[in-house]
């Protein structure tokens, strides 16, 4: 019982260790982007700020 206890643990910290890996991943390419653009003098919708901000999801 302890073992298996244990496991479901174990898994749920995967889980969200898995989650949170790919917020911080989408986060950083959003970030990655909205610079790209800035540099280029690419002009955004509000629509796109907003999307690029995260806040669409």
């Amino acid at each position: 019982m302890f073992f298996a206890a244990k496991e479901a643990v174990e898994k749920r910290a995967r889980e969200r260790g898995r989650r949170e890996g790919v917020q911080e991943g989408r986060r950083e390419e959003r970030e990655r982007i909205s610079k790209a653009l800035e540099q280029r003098g690419v002009p955004l919708t509000p629509e796109q700020v907003k999307a690029l901000n995260g806040d669409s999801e």
